[in-house]
Parts: C-alpha cells; structure tokens; sequence
C-alpha cells in the first residue's frame, strides 16, 4: 500500500490497484505508440487516395478524418499516462487551466469519432439498399461540420461553467462537485443521448446492411441456375467477405464506446436511487479505480488503435502501400518474397479450378441447349 500526500490532499493506494497500474501503464504505451505511428501511416495513405478519388467517393475522405482524429487520441493519453506513472499523482493536471480544457478537448475527441463511425456505417447501409442513388459527398461534410459546430456551441455555453478538477480514482479530470447544476445535468444528458444514439442508429445500420447483402446475394444465386452445381460451395464464403468490413467495425465500435455509456447509466440509477457516490455499484477496487478511466479513456484509445488493423486487413490497396514503404520492404523482404511464391502457387490452383468448373459448365449448357431443341421438335 502506497500513501501519496501532496499540498491539498492525501490518498491511499492498495497494493492491488498498484500492480493493476503497472499493466495498465503497459497496456497505454503499446495502443498509444502503435496507434499514433501506424494512424499516421493511414492518414498520409488516405490522404493520397481522397485526391485521386472521383468526387462521389466518401469514404476515402471519412477515413481520413478518421485516421487524424485518432491520432490526437493517442496523443492525447500522455497527461493520463504521466500521472499513473507518478503513481496516480496529479501530474500535468495540476493546471486547472489545462485541467479544464483537456477534459472538454477530450469529450468533443470522443464524440466526433463516434460521429465518424456512424457517418461510414449509414453511408454504406445507403449504398447497399440504394445502389442506384448518389450519395452528395458536400451533405455529408456538412453534417460532419455541423456536429463539430454543435459541439463548439455546447463548450462555449455550458463546459466552462463546470468545475472540472483532476480525481485520483479515475486519474483524469472530469466534472463531479456541481452535477446537481442544470448545465451540468443538460451537458451529461448530451453526453448520453450522443454515445447512445448513435450506437443505436451503427447498430441498426449494422442490420439493415447484412439482411441487404442476404437478400442480394440470395437473389444473385437464384438468377445463376445453371451455375447453382458448382457454385453453391462458393455462397458462404461470399457472405462472410461481404459482411466482414460492417461486422468489424460495428463489432469494434460497440465493444468500445457501449461500455462507457452503460458506466454513465449506473453512475446516474446510484444518484438517482440516494446513494452517495460511490455507494454499492462502485465500493469494489475494479469499479472504484478502474471503471472510469477503462471505459472513458482507454477504451477510446483502444478504438483508435484498432481502426489501422482494420484498414491493412480488409483494404487491399493499403495493405500493398504498406509493404511497399521502404522500411518495412526491406524489413520484410524475405516474408514478402515467400508471400509472393505462395499466392503465386494458390492463384494457379484457384486458375485450374475455375477452368475446369467453366468447362464442366459450357457442357452443361450446350446439354441444356440439346434438351430445349429437342423439346421444341
């Protein structure tokens, strides 16, 4: 156990919350490092292919917003970092200054990625179920930049008012004292109705997009009987790498911001039945030391870190643009080689498959051909 005075207060650590510490500490510089260096890779990538892109071509250009606001996600865990280091102290945020405005910085951070995530998500539902319509790249902007603008206005008009100071149990500052205020209550049910409204609009996009691929996929099939024989081995495998891009990101998306959303929920069901905080919900270590910070702060930054795997895993063309980087091809030249060989070998297995199922089904046809004609005399 580890007792901590400085000027003002003094507090105590168990010895359980200082071992978790250490892991946490590690689990913040991996995610942080990998997550800035490999987003910023991901921002110059997108960056080139938004230019080169037609104009009606959004998500070149949503990726990259999304790549630059994870990066300052990653950096912006450094003060957090800091002071769990100092052993919970409350190192830069000693500042009340920087103290208020990370905070707000932070909470506008977190809402403008969840507005991102929600503006690809319905983007592409669009797509699928109105292949025919044009989506207007400007209408899309301009939700972006009015959210932004909205977010602005909010800071401007209630944020400054709260009292945000640092807490050693959550090791960031954040808004407690005046919660009974009425800015603070309007400003934490925006909070809420942000966080929860768009995981239930991702959520049911999320929906709309597989049954769409379903129904598409299951009608394409019905329409091809001839080759129904030899493809119906191909339907699953199909479906999978058609819905695999929306599941991931509706999966990473809800496993990373739910969580901060349902801690909100129990924070205000513990004021709204009585109790005085921490009260039965958050009187055990995890919940009192770990809650706020894991499902406020480092689930964020686990998102942001998580977005590049996602783009070299399911873009192709980035995947190449990474390995052809000059670090990284000399680093991997001879794994880059053996990949070579390999795909060269599976394209050749998978090029004598579909000669022999083309030639297996030009013979059904003419068979077909035969039957018709003869039926016809």
């Amino acid at each position: 156990m580890t007792v901590v005075v400085n000027a003002t207060t003094e507090w105590i650590i168990p010895q359980a919350v200082e071992r978790g510490d250490i892991l946490l500490i590690l689990v913040y510089l991996t995610c942080g490092t990998l997550g800035t260096v490999f987003n910023i890779l991901a921002a110059i990538y997108f960056s080139q292919a938004s230019r080169k892109s037609s104009k009606y071509d959004i998500s070149s250009s949503l990726y990259l917003l999304v790549a630059i606001v994870d990066v300052i996600v990653c950096l912006s865990q450094t003060p957090v970092v800091i002071s769990l280091v100092m052993s919970r102290d409350i190192g830069l945020f000693r500042f009340r200054a920087f103290c208020k405005a990370w905070r707000i910085f932070f909470k506008a951070l977190q809402r403008i990625t969840v507005h991102l995530v929600l503006l690809l998500s319905v983007s592409r539902t669009i797509s699928l179920t109105r292949p025919l319509l044009i989506i207007n790249r400007k209408v899309v902007f301009i939700c972006f930049y009015g959210y932004i603008g909205m977010i602005s206005v909010e800071v401007a008009v209630m944020s400054w008012r709260e009292n945000i100071q640092f807490y050693h149990d959550a090791v960031y500052c954040y808004e407690w004292e005046n919660w009974q205020t009425w800015y603070n209550r309007v400003g934490t049910i925006i909070y809420m109705s942000c966080l929860g409204g768009s995981s239930i609009i991702v959520f049911t996009s999320f929906v709309i997009s597989v049954l769409s691929i379903r129904n598409s996929m299951k009608t394409r099939l019905d329409e091809l009987d001839v080759r129904r024989t030899f493809n119906s081995h191909l339907r699953q495998p199909l479906k999978r790498h058609a819905t695999h891009t929306i599941i991931i990101f509706t999966f990473i998306y809800i496993v990373c911001n739910v969580p901060a959303f349902v801690n909100m929920i129990l924070f205000v069901y513990t004021l709204a039945t009585g109790y005085k905080y921490p009260g039965p919900i958050y009187s055990n270590i995890f919940m009192y030391y770990y809650s706020w910070n894991m499902f406020e702060i480092l689930s964020v930054l686990i998102n942001s870190s998580l977005n590049p795997v996602v783009y070299f895993c399911r873009i192709s063309q980035y995947k190449k643009w990474v390995k052809n980087l000059p670090g990284i091809r000399s680093l991997l030249g001879n794994s880059l080689r053996k990949d070579k060989s390999s795909s060269f070998a599976s394209n050749l297995t998978i090029n004598q498959g579909s000669y022999v199922n083309n030639i297996a089904i030009g013979h059904l046809q003419h068979l077909h051909q035969i039957m018709v004609q003869g039926q016809n005399l």
